[in-house]
């Protein structure tokens, strides 16, 4: 289930022209049927379709950590949710992820959630001028690794397990966004 929010759209390495033009989705913080454990999703059809790897600490809980891949508007989201205090309000911030030999780093914001209160962290990268084949190269090392992942705000961190499954989500994510 996807859900449209206000939140402060994060565009790297473009100019403020190009900046404007991204939009913003957030996959909801919890949705009927998540499981607990690592899995992927695909939401909407044809042109609209977008696929998320999706991580929730138990069944039917909060979206800890969320890959959006939104070919639609051109845009990959991180969003990390039930952030209890590995950050503060309304705040810039840099998400660190770690998992076996990659390290990605992930300007974006920390603020409540407008329904729940809840803090969370937002993160829009565009995929056009080769940022797909980026994200696609930094990505792959930390999701397929095997290894847990490490996400870090500042001094604060909260270690995921690796993200595996029966369905092999991580490899299903990969293909269907990056191709491949």
């Amino acid at each position: 289930m996807i859900r449209f929010r206000a939140t402060v759209s994060l565009c790297l390495g473009l100019s403020t022209a190009l900046a404007a033009m991204c939009g913003s989705v957030l996959p909801a913080a919890a949705a009927q049927g998540d499981k607990a454990g690592w899995q992927f999703r695909i939401e909407g059809e044809g042109d609209s379709e977008r696929q998320f790897l999706i991580y929730a600490a138990r069944d039917n809980g909060a979206r800890i950590l969320t890959f959006a891949c939104e070919r639609d508007i051109d845009t990959f989201g991180f969003f990390a949710e039930d952030l209890g205090d590995l950050g503060g309000p309304l705040a810039k911030a840099t998400m660190a992820l770690a998992g076996g030999p990659a390290t990605f780093n992930i300007p974006g914001v920390i603020e409540a959630d407008p329904e729940t209160g809840a803090l969370s962290f937002v993160a829009e990268v565009p995929q056009s001028n080769g940022g797909q084949q980026r994200l696609a190269r930094a990505l792959a090392p930390m999701l397929l690794s095997g290894k847990p992942l490490r996400m870090t705000f500042g001094a604060k961190s909260r270690e995921l397990p690796a993200v595996t499954g029966i369905f092999d989500p991580a490899r299903r994510f990969m293909r269907a966004c990056f191709g491949g």
